[in-house]
């Protein structure tokens, strides 16, 4: 089977004709009825759906049934640990829906998806939207069906946020599930069962950049409901889908879980010519066996700083940090009842197992005074607050 190469969009010409091939898809799926699964509103309401509230909804335009509804749409899993799998799943379909109409209009074959790399440091253009999302009209002087008005930020040209929306640190995350004791929230997201929009344990990659930036861009890109109508969606998530692949590339231990509840879980779709069918996670964690792969999954946090700063003179020592997931070591089997005056209580305490087990903790050493020029926590740095759109 040949593999397709999913390709960083700012890398890619302006003129490119993925981006042309790409908007004339997205306005011929515009057209489509909402009841056909290859139209552009029934491949968003996959993501999720609001009749009050559906922009593009046409009286006259009359909806699946209630039985299809329920089965094929509002199926976003968020909060939880299948928020990648499912949403590589969503992808795949999606982008055969769009090669496959790409063929009926008279292009080539083997159309892909391209993905926004907002968190490229060597880019200084990175946080902008790719101009082929901006641009107002196509060559031939037609609406550009890329560019949609129900944008917060970035139609002007301008970078839709900085530094923070686009950080990486999830990349540190050791584990791909979230600790069930209060730890680490896990790259992935915490076991749950399906899962589509409700929680208030999310995993560090779907927390940032992907919430975040999903919010940064704002409007219809901030509402569950509405972000898949925005063409930009679908190359913001092929980014999310590639970072999953960095994360796993990037260390060895990195790797998925292996319960068969997450293995085993299956989700309905229809594939690029609108046939039904359901697929399960474990066909999914393999991008070369579905067909593609990313033009790059390098690590992007490694030590290409290091060179600057010795070139201004600095002397530099690089440590790798690990990170320590916290260890339950005692709790009450009871609640503490709260009164007005002193309470007891008895705890019961445990010798630590992991990392801050006394046998792995090194000798002590004496600490010399000085002035450090940050001070952070790794709960702050690892761990940024969800945003809204999560």
């Amino acid at each position: 089977m040949a593999v397709r190469k999913r390709r960083d969009a700012w890398k890619l010409p302006v003129d490119d004709p993925t981006f042309l091939w790409y908007a004339k898809a997205v306005a011929e799926m515009q057209k489509r009825p909402i009841a056909d699964p290859t139209s552009w509103r029934y491949q968003a309401a996959i993501h999720d759906y609001d009749e009050d509230s559906e922009a593009l909804r046409d009286p006259n335009d009359p909806l699946p049934k209630k039985a299809e509804q329920n089965r094929y749409w509002r199926q976003c899993q968020h909060f939880t640990w299948y928020f990648l799998p499912w949403h590589r799943w969503f992808l795949l379909y999606f982008e055969e829906i769009v090669a496959a109409t790409v063929v009926k209009l008279g292009g080539p074959a083997g159309w892909s998806l391209p993905y926004w790399n907002y968190s490229d440091e060597s880019n200084r253009n990175a946080m902008k939207l790719p101009p082929a999302f901006i641009a107002e009209t196509l060559p031939d002087g037609t609406p550009n069906a890329l560019r949609v008005e129900n944008r917060l930020r970035g139609n002007d040209g301008k970078a839709v946020g900085d530094a923070r929306h686009s950080d990486l640190s999830c990349l540190r995350e050791p584990n791909y599930i979230a600790d069930p004791r209060g730890g680490g929230p896990g790259y992935g997201g915490p076991k749950t069962r399906f899962n589509h929009d409700s929680g208030t344990v999310v995993g560090a990659l779907e927390s940032t950049p992907h919430g975040a930036m999903h919010n940064r861009v704002g409007d219809w890109m901030a509402s569950f409901s509405l972000a898949g109508l925005d063409p930009i969606f679908w190359v913001h998530h092929a980014n999310i889908d590639r970072l999953w692949a960095v994360w796993r590339a990037r260390d060895s231990q990195h790797t998925d879980p292996t319960e068969s509840a997450w293995l085993k879980m299956s989700f309905p779709f229809h594939d690029g010519e609108g046939k039904k069918l359901s697929r399960t996670v474990h066909a999914v964690v393999d991008t070369t066996a579905l067909g593609y792969e990313y033009e790059d999954v390098s690590d992007p946090l490694g030590a290409a700083f290091i060179p600057a700063i010795a070139a201004a003179g600095a002397e530099v020592e690089v440590k790798k940090k690990k990170k320590v997931t916290p260890e339950m070591v005692g709790a009450t089997e009871t609640p503490v009842p709260l009164t007005n005056g002193p309470t007891t209580t008895h705890v019961a305490m445990t010798t630590p197992t992991g990392p801050r087990s006394p046998r792995r903790q090194p000798p002590r050493t004496k600490r010399r005074s000085g002035f450090t020029s940050t001070s952070r926590t790794s709960s702050a740095a690892e761990h940024p607050t969800p945003t809204p759109f999560i």
